[in-house]
């Protein structure tokens, strides 16, 4: 028993060792846009199911019938298992991957032909004007107020998608941020980057429900 572990230990090192300059490597060669991290994440994700295939195929590999016992029996069944949940885990992860590559692709293509289509000389609002924005939305007395408010902006200012994440942040309900996102969409200084107010709205379909009102899916 005391060699199988041994075994295992250095196994798991050799490959560790395989590993460390390819990661170093693909570091060294890492985009750095959304696109460029979706390939690198497929990449990492293939490498991984490469190197588990060499540690378990060690692992299960049938010993000679004199020497394996009901013991090691099982935990040759246990790594079998282990290997088609990692397996499914892994396929199921280079699948994400991809489709994340491809959505942030199309995003930012149908952005940048907006962005081209739209007159110049979008200069967002000055963070200080911006904060007195902020500042009436956290004070506004109901929803419909917050909404005016929001109103008000896209129909004078231009906003940069930063801001907008930080307003959204701000609005109390995911209607409210839904419609907000919708209206601000067109006053954008940079559409490019619309995609990173995804993680600002507090129910997960809220993104989705935005994009098909503006018919970016």
């Amino acid at each position: 028993m005391m060699k199988r572990t041994t075994s295992l230990v250095l196994v798991g090192a050799v490959s560790v060792a395989v590993l460390v300059p390819v990661w170093a490597q693909r570091e060294k060669t890492r985009a750095a846009t959304p696109e460029g991290m979706a390939r690198s994440l497929a990449l990492d994700l293939r490498e991984a199911r490469t190197l588990l295939d060499r540690v378990l195929d060690k692992r299960t590999a049938p010993l000679p019938r004199d020497s394996e016992g009901a013991r090691d029996r099982e935990v040759r069944k246990d790594a079998e298992s282990d290997r088609t949940r990692l397996e499914m885990l892994l396929e199921n992860a280079e699948r994400d991957a991809r489709n994340l590559e491809r959505e942030i692709t199309r995003l930012r293509d149908q952005s940048y032909s907006q962005w081209n289509d739209a007159p110049r000389g979008r200069t967002p609002m000055r963070d200080s004007d911006f904060d007195q924005v902020l500042f009436a939305l956290r004070r506004a007395p109901t929803a419909g107020d917050e909404m005016r408010i929001v109103r008000q902006v896209a129909a004078e200012q231009w906003i940069s998608s930063r801001q907008l994440r930080d307003l959204i942040k701000v609005l109390d309900q995911p209607r409210n941020q839904e419609e907000a996102s919708a209206l601000l969409y067109a006053r954008l200084s940079d559409p490019g980057r619309f995609y990173t107010i995804r993680d600002s709205f507090k129910s997960d379909s809220s993104w989705e429900s935005v994009c098909r009102k503006l018919g970016i899916r």
